[in-house]
């Protein structure tokens, strides 16, 4: 869950080769003012980089993560799976780790657990997926015991 600031700079240098100029820009900005913490500004920027790019993956990406730093983890969940349609490589690993990180704030076990699973088949080495991955196993076992204590 510590990775979404690492991201921004991979997030930039995929934007800048991916982008038109334009989506690009207004993509680099958005990441600027995420890095300040001004997430509403950021938010801007992305959705104006969509509109130049609808295809491209990474301001869906980084507007999940702007909704996710803000609280809002049902807009983050909607960028992120709008990103998840969209990416390939690492872009695609990155959005199902922050899919799982979502959907584990929001104690959605069985969700977070596949997002994992799926960052990991598509980076089978990725240390902190696995690791988010046990704990949502623990979390989603310690829930059905207590849903079989409280039905036995």
């Amino acid at each position: 869950m510590r990775r979404f600031q690492g991201l921004v700079a991979l997030v930039v240098l995929l934007s800048l080769t991916a982008c038109g100029a334009t989506a690009a820009s207004y993509n680099n900005r958005g990441n600027e003012k995420f890095e300040g913490g001004e997430y509403d500004a950021a938010l801007d920027d992305y959705t104006s980089a969509r509109l130049e790019e609808p295809d491209l993956p990474e301001p869906y990406y980084n507007g999940g993560n702007s909704f996710y730093r803000k609280g809002d983890l049902d807009k983050a969940q909607l960028q992120l799976n709008q990103s998840a349609r969209r990416a390939a490589g690492d872009t695609a690993q990155q959005t199902h780790y922050n899919l799982g990180n979502t959907f584990f704030q929001q104690q959605n076990w069985a969700e977070a657990i596949e997002a994992y699973k799926e960052a990991l088949r598509i980076n089978p080495d990725d240390w902190d997926a696995k690791h988010n991955l046990e704990l949502a196993l623990r979390q989603q076992q310690q829930q059905q015991q207590q849903q079989d204590q409280q039905q036995g």
